[in-house]
C-alpha cells in the first residue's frame, strides 16, 4: 500500500509540475528559459503552458536533442520537419556547421524559430524557415489548410471549414 501511494503522490506532483498552470506561471516569471545553455523565448501565448513547464524541465524534446548530441554529424545539412519551437533545429544548428532547413505549417511559430535562433546566435546565413506542409507528388503545389488548436503541439491538417483553418503552401521534401 505504502509503494502504491508513493506512486500515487508522484504521479500527481508531475501532474501538477507539467501543467498550463505551472507553465504560464513560468512564463510569467521569465520570458527565457535555458536549457543546456541554450536560450529559448517562451512569451507566445501560440506556446501552451505546459510545453513551457516540459521545457523548463528540460523534458520537451530530450530525446531527440540528445540523439543530436551523441551522433549527429557536424558535416551534414539538417531538416527540421515540423520544427515547432526550433529546438532541435537551435540544438542541430549548435553543434552543424551545415546549414538548417526548418519546416513549420504553423506560421505562429515562424518568428519563434527565428528568435530561438537568433537568442543562441545562430545567424541568418546558417538557416532558412519554410512556412509550409511537407506533401507527397500527388498534391505537390496545392494549398492545404491547417488548424494549430491554439497551441504549438496541437497543430493538425484539416479541411477549409475548420474553425480557425489556415491556408498553408505545400512543399516537396526534395
Amino acid at each position: 500500500l505504502k509503494t502504491k501511494n508513493m506512486i500515487l503522490f508522484k504521479s500527481m506532483v508531475r501532474n501538477l509540475l507539467i501543467s498550463d498552470a505551472t507553465g504560464n506561471f513560468i512564463r510569467f516569471l521569465t520570458p527565457k528559459i535555458k536549457v543546456n545553455k541554450l536560450k529559448f523565448t517562451v512569451t507566445s501565448k501560440h506556446i501552451r503552458g505546459k510545453i513551457v513547464s516540459l521545457l523548463f524541465f528540460n523534458k520537451y524534446e530530450k530525446e531527440e536533442v540528445q540523439m543530436i548530441h551523441h551522433h549527429m554529424r557536424r558535416d551534414l545539412p539538417v531538416i527540421d520537419l515540423g520544427s515547432s519551437l526550433g529546438v532541435v533545429a537551435t540544438n542541430a544548428a549548435c553543434i552543424s556547421n551545415q546549414t538548417i532547413l526548418c519546416v513549420e505549417a504553423n506560421p505562429s511559430l515562424i518568428d519563434i524559430i527565428a528568435m530561438n535562433f537568433l537568442n543562441n546566435g545562430v545567424t541568418e546565413d546558417r538557416y532558412t524557415i519554410l512556412n509550409a506542409a511537407i506533401c507527397d507528388l500527388e498534391k505537390a503545389g496545392e494549398p492545404i489548410f491547417f488548424s494549430s488548436h491554439g497551441s504549438n503541439e496541437l497543430g493538425r491538417i484539416c479541411d477549409e471549414q475548420t474553425k480557425g483553418a489556415i491556408r498553408v503552401e505545400t512543399a516537396l521534401l526534395s
